[in-house]
């Protein structure tokens, strides 16, 4: 009886080794996705708005995110103020969207608008921006 358990055995070994792949699989090839940086919504220091619908937002002495309004936000980049809300929770991460409503400073009326978080700027792409642009 041994030996039939034996070839059993051995039989279900091979057949779960040739399930495996041949080579292990390239790490390179896999696309890795930037981890996601996060912030709250009620830390929000200061801001700039460009006339092309770009939103930096400066949470921190050094953190800035770029975000990106989701359709036409009327005086964005004439506004005085901002009050930012995440869709119900009050962290908003890359890739995540959220609300601003201007405040201030525009000639029509003020609205909420949706914007959608892109990135968390890098100390050296920060001081590459447009000083009408960093915040």
């Amino acid at each position: 009886m041994r030996p039939l358990i034996l070839i059993s055995t051995l039989t279900a070994l091979a057949a779960v080794g040739a399930c495996a792949p041949a080579t292990a699989p390239d790490p390179s090839s896999a696309r890795a996705e930037p981890p996601r940086r996060c912030f709250q919504v009620d830390r929000v220091q200061n801001f700039r708005a460009t006339a092309d619908q770009t939103l930096y937002l400066r949470t921190s002495r050094r953190d800035v995110f770029e975000a990106r309004a989701l359709g036409a936000c009327r005086d964005l980049d004439w506004t005085l103020g901002i009050t930012l809300a995440g869709q119900g929770v009050s962290t908003v991460c890359t890739g995540d969207t959220a609300f601003v409503v201007p405040r201030g400073g525009g000639a029509f009326a003020d609205g909420p608008c949706r914007i959608q978080v892109v990135r968390q700027l890098t100390p050296e792409q920060i001081a590459a921006l447009p000083d009408r642009d960093r915040p």
